[in-house]
């Protein structure tokens, strides 16, 4: 009799902790169409998860929000790779929606301007020339994260010729490298180079909410997402096209493959 009322305490405690975790999961971001969200509201639940969803044209896209002002806009056609840009994000109070959402281009700071409806964890924004309808889908865990960035941290040396072939330019083969540095603190440093010219540029990098893709943000200016491919203790392959202030390393995108030294 013990025996059966110590099971059955289990199985309601079981049910119970069961029934919270879904609570949590199905909890609501904004408030219904009938409690309007305000602008802070969604500035503070944007960078919580992953916003995905599609465009007017029926392209998927995906937006990482992130603490520091930064976003990940990521749009893929069907059958086609996926392409992404960076913006610059911020939420302001708009009398005839919930919010306004302005996202500047991180180089040429052109600005798009999109209202903002929110309804528990969906988002429809709507700008001059597009249409977004997005859900929220929650981040990678915490320790995936952590996990990831441990180890990515360190020094990457590249185990193939890394740039564009051009045959008339035969000393761009000779010594040719391209290593890159992660720093625990957020910064990177990139070395490319051949006998007769070397680069050395610095930045911060910054690890998606994915786990699958890399934000490299440059101390000039420029920045560059880069697919993480593969990434084990000793080995990196990773997706993005090369593009540096001597045109010479300049690449189209493609997979780079990598051995930590």
């Amino acid at each position: 009799m013990k025996s059966l009322t110590l099971s059955l305490w289990l199985l309601a405690c079981i049910s119970m902790v069961h029934a919270q975790l879904n609570a949590r999961t199905d909890e609501c971001r904004f408030g219904s169409p009938v409690e309007s969200s305000t602008a802070s509201q969604i500035s503070a639940n944007l960078p919580t998860g992953i916003w995905n969803g599609h465009n007017q044209c029926g392209q998927t896209v995906s937006l990482h929000f992130f603490e520091d002002g930064l976003v990940q806009w990521f749009t893929q056609s069907s059958g086609e790779e996926m392409s992404s840009r960076l913006f610059n994000w911020k939420c302001l109070p708009d009398h005839q929606a919930d919010a306004t959402l302005v996202l500047a281009d991180w180089q040429s700071g052109e600005p798009l301007f999109f209202s903002v409806k929110a309804d528990c964890n969906a988002l429809a924004l709507q700008g001059t020339d597009c249409r977004l309808q997005l859900q929220y889908t929650p981040p990678v865990s915490r320790a995936e994260l952590q996990r990831t960035k441990q180890l990515l941290t360190g020094n990457w040396e590249n185990t193939t010729y890394p740039f564009d072939f051009d045959p008339e330019d035969k000393t761009a083969l000779q010594e040719a490298y391209l290593t890159y540095r992660f720093l625990p603190n957020g910064r990177f440093e990139r070395k490319i180079g051949n006998r007769d010219r070397q680069v050395e540029e610095h930045g911060r990098w910054l690890l998606a909410k994915d786990g699958k893709h890399v934000v490299l943000s440059f101390d000039d200016g420029k920045a560059t997402v880069a697919q993480l491919k593969y990434v084990r203790v000793d080995e990196l392959v990773i997706h993005h096209l090369l593009s540096c202030q001597d045109e010479t390393f300049n690449t189209v995108e493609k997979d780079f493959f990598f051995n930590r030294y």
